[in-house]
């Protein structure tokens, strides 16, 4: 009987009822959007409901048209909006840092409305200045200070709020003298960044440190006691610094109150009043996630797959069992990214999945023939609710994800259905996953075995398993959902949604991958950088880099290099970017041996090194590491762990051997072969074609024989 090779993943469910929408592919564009197409940047102008779009050219200030294939001209559309993307031509306008006099104009174009809701004492600032200026009031403190002693209480509205000082009353003049009389130029514009503090650095360290004193002396410390604590620390400082024009000064007890206030969480509860008391307070609720628009919110979470060797020609991984991290949409339970990897959780495969988010073909092109709608499904997530375990976003990626403008939640401690969703889709994917065989085998290995010995293990490449991935997450995409009003699938939702994206859909994604970087400080030389044993140079980058940073050389230029910011993607390892501050550019400097560093992460460079060490292998040219990486492989390969599919893989090949064929007397069905058989011709079931014989390799070629790796396996009680 001719083996069935029906794939469980390859069946897919019952087209779903066409979607007109997606041929309009409602974006959820804002009128006033600017984008770069190149050199030229566009404006959004109109959004038609047939999917056109009117983009003018910033620099002429004529419509854009585009040339068809046959040399006519027609109008920009959305969809066109989504090749160009996808081609990586068409980005996103970033909008740049407000500057001071940027805020200041911006204040002054406020509405009286506006300005009193952000600032109820706008109007009476004015009032003031205004009816001051109009009689003539000379510009100074006491001319002010005079004035409103003889003015102040005339208006009704002069008493809303406590008399000001005549320095305040000269400042309000004269700003409103430089504002045209409008109200926003006395809109308070007060507020410092988060985390900022006005105290000196000493001080506010000690702050800190009275504070954390509060949660450690146990519970019987009160804030007494710390703001006693605070004044000794004081003292130490003075007498430390002894020449200070200005002593330090002790903070307010409000100060540290506040303080206090900010720096209590699960740690420091736990430190003062014990994990008990910790867990009652900041355990989760069990509240649901409330969200009004898509990617406003998106779960990220890793689950450990069953499939466990991962080598192939293009990514070398030591063989491990596989992983995947997924980001899945709270409103449309959507997976917008994921990563397949090998290895423990790390920083940089979260990274990866997503900028897996903002790619917008990565679906099999056959479910997308077929459910238009996937095209929907890329967009950058506003913010990230990751699982407790903190090497899914460590805390030195936090900046990178605040600056690609992605906020990171706090996982709810100990409420593990904050993730429902996604856990069930792990679920479902490990489901669709069992039927595939679990041991990844490189192409070079199948070759050495031979492709049908291979074959009959059920062995497949890590190319294969991504590829099934995908259409599992395709296939989850487009099936219907209890969780989702109607039973709809995601994508059914994400169309009926998509106008309501809380982020830019054509997102940058260069601008996302480059905050997702990890930032160092490097040393340049004529030589180069070199960082984690990989040197990295261009000659001419590097002639350019010290040409335009020659003064931080010195008039001698007799310095061999200097320091300069760097950073550089964990995930890749082949380039490195140094920031020009005189061009103020990221440059980027090459791997010297790209032939190993091509698609390597940090990671599995540390893994080889120390195999390389153990080993007592050279491991400083490209060739001595591209050599001992094979070694590597092949040693991991050895090594292979032991699994329930390596036990299914045998009970197939002793289905099929002739020996015990014949020592049965007939041939060897399990329950679900005889099923089969049943319903067919006695001729065909009888038939079955035996595997060629493999001859086994010489113990000279690879130093180990194939056979007497699987008669030791079973030996061991595979």
């Amino acid at each position: 009987m001719k083996k069935d090779r029906t794939d469980a993943l390859a069946s897919l469910p019952v087209p779903l009822r066409y979607d007109p929408r997606a041929d309009m592919l409602e974006y959820g564009i804002a009128i006033g959007h600017e984008f770069w197409h190149g050199t030229i940047r566009l404006r959004v102008e109109r959004v038609e409901a047939d999917g056109g779009v009117d983009l003018r050219n910033s620099r002429t200030g004529a419509l854009v048209t585009i040339r068809n294939p046959d040399g006519s001209t027609s109008r920009t559309t959305v969809e066109w909006m989504r090749l160009e993307y996808a081609a990586g031509r068409l980005v996103s306008v970033v909008p740049s840092a407000e500057s001071v006099s940027e805020r200041q104009q911006r204040f002054l174009s406020m509405d009286a409305s506006i300005a009193v809701a952000r600032d109820r004492k706008s109007t009476w600032r004015r009032s003031l200045a205004w009816r001051a200026s109009t009689d003539e009031v000379l510009s100074s403190d006491a001319a002010c200070g005079a004035w409103l002693d003889g003015n102040y209480g005339r208006q009704p509205g002069d008493l809303a709020y406590p008399r000001p000082h005549g320095s305040s009353l000269r400042r309000w003049m004269r700003a409103l003298d430089k504002g045209d009389n409008r109200i926003g130029a006395v809109v308070s514009q007060a507020g410092r960044p988060r985390n900022s503090s006005q105290l000196p650095a000493e001080v506010d360290m000690a702050v800190n440190e009275a504070a954390m004193y509060f949660y450690c002396a146990g519970p019987g410390c009160s804030q007494t006691a710390s703001d006693s604590y605070l004044d000794e620390l004081v003292v130490k400082l003075n007498q430390q610094h002894p020449g200070r024009d200005q002593p330090f000064v002790k903070p307010s007890r409000q100060t540290l109150r506040k303080r206090i206030e900010k720096l209590e969480c699960f740690e420091t509860w736990e430190a003062k009043y014990g994990r008990e008391s910790a867990e009652r307070k900041y355990r989760g609720a069990g509240e649901p996630i409330l969200v009004d628009h898509v990617l406003e919110v998106c779960l990220m979470d890793a689950t450990e797959l069953e499939q466990i060797v991962v080598f192939d020609d293009e990514r070398a991984i030591p063989c491990l069992k596989m992983k995947i991290v997924a980001i899945m949409d709270c409103l449309t339970h959507a997976i917008f990214g994921w990563c397949v990897y090998a290895g423990p959780n790390r920083s940089e495969t979260s990274a990866q999945a997503v900028m897996h988010c903002l790619e917008p073909d990565k679906f099999p092109p056959r479910m997308v023939e077929l459910h238009p709608q996937l095209r929907l499904v890329f967009g950058k997530p506003a913010a990230l609710l990751p699982d407790n375990e903190k090497a899914l976003v460590s805390p030195a990626t936090l900046p990178g994800y605040n600056d690609a403008g992605i906020v990171i939640i706090p996982a709810p401690v100990a409420m593990p259905t904050a993730k429902a969703a996604l856990e069930r889709f792990f679920r479902t994917l490990k489901e669709l996953l069992a039927s595939l065989p679990g041991t990844l085998v490189d192409p070079r290995r199948a070759s050495e075995l031979g492709f049908d010995l291979v074959e009959s293990m059920a062995e497949l490449t890590i190319h294969e398993l991504r590829m099934r991935v995908a259409q599992a997450i395709a296939i989850h995409n487009t099936s219907g959902s209890k969780g989702l009003p109607g039973r709809m699938s995601p994508v059914e939702m994400l169309a009926l949604r998509s106008g309501t994206r809380a982020t830019d859909p054509f997102e940058d994604p260069s601008f996302v991958r480059d905050s997702l970087c990890t930032h160092f400080t490097a040393y340049l030389t004529r030589n180069g950088v070199e960082k984690d044993t990989v040197r990295y140079r261009d000659a001419v980058t590097i002639d350019r880099l010290f040409d335009n940073n020659a003064g931080r050389m010195g008039g001698a230029r007799e310095a061999s290099g200097f320091n300069m910011k760097a950073r550089r993607s964990d995930g890749d390892m082949n380039r490195i970017e140094l920031y020009d501050e005189h061009a103020q550019a990221w440059v980027p400097l090459p791997s010297t041996q790209p032939g190993y560093t091509t698609g390597l992460s940090f990671w599995e460079h540390g893994q080889y090194t120390e195999a390389a060490k153990r080993r007592r292998e050279a491991f400083g040219s490209e060739s001595a590491r591209m050599k001992s990486m094979q070694e590597t492989r092949r040693l991991h390969d050895e090594m292979l762990p032991k699994s329930k599919f390596r036990k299914r893989a045998k009970m197939a090949s002793l289905r099929v051997s002739p020996h015990l064929r014949e020592l049965a007397g007939k041939p060897l069905f399990t329950i679900e072969d005889y099923r089969d058989a049943s319903q067919q011709a006695p001729a065909t079931t009888t038939t079955r074609k035996d595997p060629p014989a493999v001859t086994p390799r010489a113990a000279a070629d690879d130093g180990w024989d194939d056979e007497d790796r699987f008669t030791n396996d079973e030996e061991n009680g595979e």
